[in-house]
């Protein structure tokens, strides 16, 4: 639900303003702002800051989705009537100057015209850039952050604590107060602070140096590599360990009023409502079809998108999350690679996956007021202690029952090829809640099954010689077991059937680059083949035997039948034995 329109009448009744009134102040007809009262257009980021002016709340009042907001107390006199400082609309600056002069016509007649405009501009709003309007404030949004190996979080009313892996010393020397955004990268940790500063932890000490100078920042966030700043007057600031995606070419965006970051991107949202982004991600060429932003959040093969109304849109490499439409009255969000969840209004995080034992970990947490994951884990913190569900290798949460326990591979894996199949077995692995069976090729390549039984694929598109592989994970059974790592088995597709069963195969078991050339022909004689062509390049060779630079036709690791490579054509690039030198006889 977007609370926006009842909480503009709400202020409005209160104070006793007309709707013609507050079209005045935000420079609009009052067609266009009885639209926003309604929630047929969403307010700017100008335009709220105009709202909250005039009824001196923060603009983060108007912009929390919640229909709480500060209601001074007033008498029922008319708009022109009130003597309230507070609602007093603000002069212009061109009303200030003349203001200063009438009241100072000393000052005035004896100061230069540039030195009166000097005091004056100092009187009235003084000489340091730092005491800019800071608008920001610590909200369930921001108290939470992970990566995948760490967790961290705003306990209280400002002090930072993590847990999980601190080998870059990203959990060390966390703040104790004044935090009121954490966000956390691949090996550090960021804080904002509530007087606009950035303090952090893991960071290298260019990064660190760098940070340190960006001032009135009003919103942060990390990607694996990176960190991203906008301050209070929409200007985006961005560092990181490298910028290869160009996650980090930030200069062209201007008026922004957030900012979010995936592993190797930046999206920006602006005062207008608009998404842009720079880098690499998942949905990059769709985000211009979402408006009305409250959060994003992105993993490796997902992105999602909360919009102003609690509803949620998704972006998925792979999967379909259908449940997520049915869910109202969100105020946050966040993905992994297998699953999107959100939190409800009422504290219930809600999840749409596949994993049978996330799902019933989840329904037990009440009371939550932030929620965020890694590709393969899902954490909520309810203000006192972090609830988690998923991989935990790093022990980013604890169990409240019992430790947690990887399970072992499984073992005795027999790989058999059908009439058109690649059929797999194997050993059974005990507290194993399912297995993941993977095949490196073709289509429908992922199976899920809840016991060892027989696996099958489809061998359409399988290439009769090649190379292929198996990969197997036992899958973890309730919290108490992880999924194991995976097992990967390596196996060659021989295509069974006609008179392919009893031909001759060849395993290409030599490795050609650095061969001698007579070496090379040898031993292509030997398994058959006489169609060869030489290419000789200009790299020069390093002593005066020439060899073999690469080959296209055969390689190492390949099983062939002999027919077929008494039909195959064999390239070689060989390096070149250096002449005489120029005047030597």
């Amino acid at each position: 639900m977007n609370y926006l329109p009842s909480k503009l009448l709400k202020l409005r009744k209160h104070y006793n303003y007309s709707q013609a009134h507050l079209a005045e102040v935000l420079g609009v007809d009052v067609v266009e702002y009885m639209a926003y009262e309604n929630g047929r257009k969403v307010l700017n980021y100008a335009q709220c800051k105009k709202i909250a002016n005039l009824y001196h709340v923060g603009v983060v009042d108007i912009f929390k989705n919640t229909d709480e907001v500060t209601l001074y107390e007033v008498s029922n006199a008319k708009t022109d009537e009130l003597n309230i400082e507070y609602f007093i609309p603000k002069k212009t600056f061109d009303e200030r100057i003349r203001e200063f002069i009438k009241n100072n016509p000393v000052l005035v007649g004896m100061a230069a015209g540039v030195v009166i405009l000097g005091i004056i501009v100092i009187a009235l709003f003084g000489n340091n850039n730092d005491s800019i309007p800071y608008e920001a404030s610590l909200t369930n949004i921001n108290r939470l952050s992970v990566s995948e190996t760490t967790v961290v979080y705003i306990y209280g009313d400002g002090a930072v604590k993590g847990s999980g892996d601190n080998s870059n010393g990203q959990l060390s020397n966390l703040p104790s107060s004044s935090a009121i955004k954490v966000a956390e990268g691949k090996d550090f940790t960021v804080i904002l602070h509530n007087d606009g500063t950035l303090s952090a932890a893991g960071l290298t000490g260019s990064e660190l140096e760098t940070i340190s100078k960006w001032r009135n920042i009003v919103d942060i966030a990390a990607g694996d590599d990176h960190v991203v700043a906008v301050d209070n007057k929409g200007e985006v600031y961005a560092v990181g360990h490298n910028n290869d995606y160009g996650q980090c070419d930030v200069n062209g965006f201007k008026n922004i009023r957030k900012v979010y970051a995936t592993s190797n991107g930046t999206i920006v949202l602006d005062n207008e409502g608009k998404l842009s982004f720079t880098g690499e991600f998942v949905g990059s060429s769709q985000l211009k079809n979402f408006s009305n932003i409250i959060d994003i959040d992105a993993s490796n093969d997902n992105l999602v998108i909360l919009d102003g109304g609690g509803s949620i849109e998704y972006i998925a490499k792979y999967k379909n999350f259908l449940n997520i439409y049915k869910w109202k009255d969100i105020v946050d969000v966040t993905c992994g690679d297998a699953f999107v969840a959100a939190l409800g209004k009422d504290g219930k995080v809600l999840i749409d996956c596949e994993d049978a034992r996330m799902e019933k970990e989840v329904a037990k947490w009440e009371n939550i007021i932030a929620i965020d994951s890694g590709n393969d884990y899902l954490i909520a913190f309810d203000g006192e202690r972090i609830y988690g569900t998923g991989r935990n290798e790093y022990h980013q949460f604890v169990s409240d029952d019992f430790e947690q326990t990887v399970l072992d591979q499984v073992g005795d894996v027999k790989i058999s090829i059908g009439e058109g199949t690649i059929d797999v077995s194997f050993a059974a692995v005990e507290n194993a809640g399912g297995y993941e069976v993977r095949l490196n090729a073709g289509e429908g390549n992922v199976k899920k099954v809840a016991s060892n039984q027989m696996v099958s694929f489809f061998a359409d598109g399988l290439v009769n010689g090649n190379n292929y592989q198996i990969t197997i994970t036992t899958l973890g059974d309730d919290e108490k077991y992880l999924d194991s790592e995976p097992l990967v088995v390596d196996f060659t597709y021989i295509r069974p059937g006609g008179s392919s069963t009893s031909e001759e195969y060849i395993d290409i078991d030599v490795y050609f680059e650095g061969m001698g050339v007579e070496e090379f022909k040898k031993y292509l004689a030997s398994i058959g083949v006489s169609n060869i062509i030489c290419v000789e390049t200009g790299s020069p060779c390093e002593g005066d035997t020439q060899t073999i630079i690469s080959v296209d036709g055969i390689s190492h690791g390949q099983r062939i039948a002999r027919s077929d490579l008494a039909n195959a054509m064999v390239t070689y690039y060989t390096c070149q034995i250096p002449g005489p030198e120029e005047g030597n006889e």
